[in-house]
């Protein structure tokens, strides 16, 4: 087989004419090979992909949480579904839902939002706990994605897009670099936003029930709990 398909050893002493002979049967065996193992190759490519999609179905994203009927918000713009209304609230929004729910995306629209700290509620009025962290944000869109089980979600405010610093600079007693310069105080922008939107997933068949992770919901890996926060002016980033 290994002289068939290489050549070696055909030649001999043989006619001109069997030389070509042979040489055009090893090119068709080659082909034939070559053939051969691209069609086995795609075949078991169709099939891992036909069990790929059996086993892990396509998904897609639920509803709006925040708009269904019984939903509440500090701040009841933020979640009326429409982009023309904006949302005021100073420090602290708290989206109340009316029953737990597996979320696994929150979006943000039009906001000033620079700093801010997700927590989900854990149950228990004043428990919650910490699930996504934002520093320095500069889009008027913040779209993350989280995975928690629950019925509140509240964001601790920091900064704003719309922050100024005021007062005079002056040179940090602190700093070794004498050309660093700090000021003496920050005007604090107000916190707005258009929209707040909460999502899970669900299958792309419409037959099927929405997804719902086998969690507990009151825990979650790596996230240890915490209680609530005592209220001070601004979290720390």
């Amino acid at each position: 087989m290994r002289k068939l398909l290489f050549g070696k050893g055909l030649m001999g002493n043989g006619s001109p004419t069997s030389s070509i002979l042979i040489e055009k049967r090893q090119i068709r065996i080659r082909m034939n090979l070559i053939v051969f193992i691209v069609v086995i190759g795609c075949g078991i490519s169709g099939c891992k992909s036909s069990l790929v999609s059996s086993l892990f179905p396509e998904q897609t994203w639920s509803q709006n949480y925040a708009l269904i009927e019984g939903t509440t918000c500090t701040s009841p713009e933020m979640i009326d579904g429409d982009l023309e209304t904006v949302g005021r609230r100073w420090k602290e929004i708290i989206l109340t839902l009316p029953e737990r729910k597996a979320i696994h995306r929150i979006i943000i629209r039009g906001t000033n939002f620079e700093d801010i700290i997700v927590y989900a509620g854990l149950g228990n009025v004043d428990s919650w706990r910490k699930i996504k962290k934002i520093k320095d944000n500069q889009g008027a869109i913040i779209d993350f994605r989280t995975t928690c089980v629950t019925d509140a979600i509240r964001f601790r405010i920091g900064g704003t897009l719309d922050d100024k610093r005021v007062g005079k600079d002056f040179r940090s007693a602190t700093s070794l670099d004498p050309n660093v310069r700090r000021y003496s105080g920050i005007e604090r922008g107000y916190p707005y936003a258009q929209e707040i939107e909460l999502y899970g997933l669900i299958d792309a068949d419409p037959s099927q029930p929405e997804r719902r992770l086998n969690i507990d919901p009151d825990t979650q890996p790596n996230e240890p709990e915490i209680p609530d926060e005592p209220e001070i002016p601004d979290p720390e980033f």
